[in-house]
């Protein structure tokens, strides 16, 4: 059994599989899940498959909230897949599976062009999952991403696919409920098709109860109120994504998703003109109107949409200028282009023709070799080219060696590289023996995570230009260091001269190299191959590095079963537990697994983010709700007082009503509503304890004639209190509908006290008044 980080698959692990290019048997027991490897026969590229019921999962296509997407292979009906696996905690509900269930296999009965194609659906191993027709040519939102804008005949003609297959869907009795860029594929011939028809209902099931559910830039207003969801909402969905297609950004954009759906809820349906001028206005008319903020003024049905991207598409295509310039110089391009073709295919024709009539060529003569530069002072060769000694080190030399891979054995890297130089201070100057030691002294110096020293000590030596032929054993070292480093050097022919030791010596240090590099996999494969290598004829210090080996591979499984206990435990959502699993490895061992620790601690602060994400996005959602909910109980509270501040005249009532609401309010929003509602009714009362007392029960009109009155007969014209009488007056106004003579006692207000602009704004915000200019200085 094996288990993904990226969520809880549980599947079965194969102890090998057939080469899908060969056919050779791949032994893969000691590899992870999908690790890329080559074939040992062939060297094609494959991964290592696993198990889920009768399906062979390849790849992993894709990761999201509620599961993953696999490529995968239908061993029964010998067809490539898509398998889309559910979190198991989704399949405990028994009352969930069977909606879920229910919904896929109503998906499955739809065959059409322009939906992806469900071939079947079941739980295995508690997961629920759904096996669907594998289209990966590409994705709408990859599209806007990379091809920004889309020409806009492109996009109806996808809008088009999209309206159809919603068309089927919807006739079937099926609502998509969260159609986004995302959900939707092509195939290789540029069809679009939706994809996961049957699973959004499921996982708005999983979703946390209360939550605002659906993709924010292209949830429906409805939706995001929390009402019922019908095809007209996919209508919307499909309007909003269409927007983001055409002018390379969402209709609506804010710093997080609840801000997002709080201004689809207060602000009117965006022109997409207004993004992109050169767009048909057919085209923005058929976007507008999908998107409509009331769903009976979207279009009705699939079928009538259809009609007028038709439409639309058409206006299109009818008003492209096929003569315009860059036509034109197209077409220019594509004869010159022809032309030249053609002229080539001529020449090549000419030559193979005179080639072919001509004899063999006269043998070249071998020109006398260029003049070999000297070697460097520490390579000496003399008496070894013909005939080398057996032995590459003398006893002495041996022993060190000995010294040293069992101290690298023990993890004492410090007493290791001690006896290499060691070595080199008995080894004769001028030797090649000493390119030998800055190649040893790379192992040390890698496994303390030393990089830049293994490098300079390789590249020390891959440089070395050594006067003998490319066969000879002194070359060795400087071929393995060109090998560790990755360039082109010492062919197979070259090396099956040497010692049959000499590869498993590669392999040893290529295991070392690709251990600190974090490819675990092929480190563990050269591992292997070095340890099942050293046999009893190489010499003992080749021998003794089957300590290192050992203790190396036995590092790799312990930190395979903490591979597996990180994934676990961030399965789980727990990364601090994961955390420590890490860092009590690191601490038991070398600075050699640097990199893949850190690997391992970036996808645990990667679960670290996406859980503080989650935290802000459920804090913001409870604050949006929290603000549409009070947004809801301040419009009842003004129909509740309607009657008291329009007929009665009961102000001090209605701002004690409103006084007290005001306690209960948490959301900014409202809270400043609420406070410009209490300023209103303050200037109101202010005013109205000028008035005599018979007055206040009087119709509206009897009460704004007193007041202006009064304000006409005030006894000092310049006084700055009548100018804010007249404010209040045109706020009294204001709050009975009277918004004409608002703006007349107002503006009367600010005219003789321009001091007031800024308040008058801020009690009637739709009457615009002028500010007083600051005066230039």
């Amino acid at each position: 059994m094996m288990e993904q980080r990226e969520q809880d698959l549980q599947a079965v692990s194969v102890e090998g599989f057939a080469c899908p290019k060969c056919g050779h048997d791949v032994d893969v027991r000691s590899l992870a899940p999908f690790t890329e490897i080559e074939c040992p026969a062939c060297r094609a590229p494959c991964r290592v498959p696993v198990l889920l019921g009768s399906f062979l999962l390849t790849e992993k296509l894709g990761q999201g909230g509620m599961g993953a997407v696999y490529r995968g292979r239908d061993a029964t009906l010998h067809r490539e897949v898509a398998i889309k696996v559910m979190r198991a905690s989704l399949g405990r509900d028994q009352g969930l599976m069977e909606h879920f269930l229910r919904e896929a296999r109503a998906a499955a009965a739809i065959n059409h062009p322009n939906i992806v194609q469900i071939y079947s659906c079941g739980k295995e191993q508690g997961q629920p999952y759904i096996v669907m027709e594998l289209v990966s040519a590409n994705r709408l939102d990859r599209m806007i991403r990379k091809e920004t804008p889309i020409p806009e005949e492109r996009v109806l003609e996808i809008a088009l696919d999209v309206a159809r297959g919603l068309a089927a869907a919807h006739e079937a009795g099926l609502v998509h409920g969260d159609l986004k860029p995302e959900n939707i594929l092509f195939d290789r011939h540029g069809t679009a098709k939706i994809a996961d028809f049957g699973l959004a209902q499921f996982v708005k099931a999983g979703q946390e109860k209360g939550e605002i559910w659906g993709t924010p830039y292209y949830i429906s207003p409805e939706r995001a109120r929390g009402g019922a969801l019908d095809q007209r909402s996919d209508l919307y969905s499909l309007g909003a994504t269409v927007f983001h297609a055409l002018a390379g950004q969402p209709p609506f954009e804010a710093p997080t998703a609840g801000e997002v759906v709080l201004a689809r809820l207060k602000q009117p349906t965006p022109d997409p003109r207004t993004a992109r001028s050169d767009l048909h206005r057919e085209t923005a008319a058929v976007v507008m109107r999908m998107m409509a903020v009331d769903p009976l003024l979207r279009y009705p049905t699939s079928a009538s949409l259809i009609a007028d991207i038709t439409s639309a598409l058409k206006s299109v295509r009818s008003q492209t200028d096929v003569t315009s310039p860059s036509r034109k110089a197209a077409v220019k391009r594509m004869a010159w282009v022809v032309a030249a073709g053609v002229a080539m295919l001529v020449v090549l024709g000419a030559w193979w023709w005179l080639a072919r009539e001509k004899e063999a060529p006269p043998a070249v003569s071998t020109p006398e070799p260029a003049n070999v530069e000297t070697a460097p002072a520490v390579v000496d060769t003399s008496g070894a080219v013909a005939t080398p000694p057996r032995a590459l080190f003398e006893p002495e030399m041996e022993a060190r060696l000995i010294s040293a891979a069992d101290h690298l054995a023990r993890g004492e890297l410090g007493d290791a590289d001690g006896e290499y130089r060691a070595l080199a201070e008995i080894i004769t100057e001028g030797s090649a023996r000493a390119l030998w030691v800055p190649v040893f002294r790379s192992i040390p110096a890698w496994l303390r995570g030393d990089d830049q020293k293994a490098l300079s000590m390789l590249g020390m030596v891959s440089r070395q230009s050594i006067p003998v032929d490319d066969a000879h054993r002194a070359r060795m070292p400087v071929v393995l260091a060109g090998q560790l480093l990755g360039e082109e050097v010492g062919g197979e022919e070259i090396q099956a001269a040497w010692p049959a030791w000499y590869p498993v010596l590669g392999d040893i240090f290529q295991g070392v190299l690709l251990l600190r590099k974090g490819d675990l996999s092929r480190a563990d494969l050269a591992l292997q191959r070095a340890h099942a290598g050293l046999l009893g004829d190489a010499p003992g210090w080749v021998l003794a590095y089957r300590g290192l080996i050992e203790r190396l591979r036995s590092e790799l499984d312990q930190f395979r079963t903490v591979q597996v206990q990180v994934g676990s435990w961030l399965v789980q959502r727990n990364p601090d537990e994961a955390s420590r699993w890490l860092e009590a490895f690191a601490a038991a061992h070398g600075p050699v697994w640097g990199g893949v620790l850190q690997a391992e601690q970036a996808a645990v602060q990667a679960t670290r983010e996406t859980l503080a994400a989650e935290a802000r996005e459920r804090k913001e959602v409870r604050r949006l709700r929290t603000t549409v909910e009070e947004f809801e109980a301040y419009e009842e509270l003004l129909r509740e007082q309607s009657d008291r501040l329009l007929i009665r005249h009961d102000y001090a009532e209605v701002r004690a009503a409103w006084a007290a609401f005001q306690e209960t309010v948490k959301s900014a929003p409202v809270r400043d509503a609420v406070a410009l509602m209490l300023a209103r009714l303050d200037r109101i009362l202010s005013l109205q304890s000028l008035l005599p007392e018979a007055t206040r029960s009087e119709p509206i009109g009897v009460v704004i004639q007193a007041c202006e009155a009064m304000i006409r007969q005030w006894p000092d014209p310049e006084d700055p209190a009548r100018a804010d009488a007249l404010l209040s007056l045109g706020v009294l106004c204001y709050m009975n509908g009277g918004r004409d003579a608002a703006v007349r006692y107002a503006s009367l207000a600010v005219e003789r006290n321009p001091g007031l602009a800024e308040v008058a704004n801020q009690l009637l915000p739709e009457v615009r008044l002028n500010e007083p200019e600051e005066p230039e200085s």
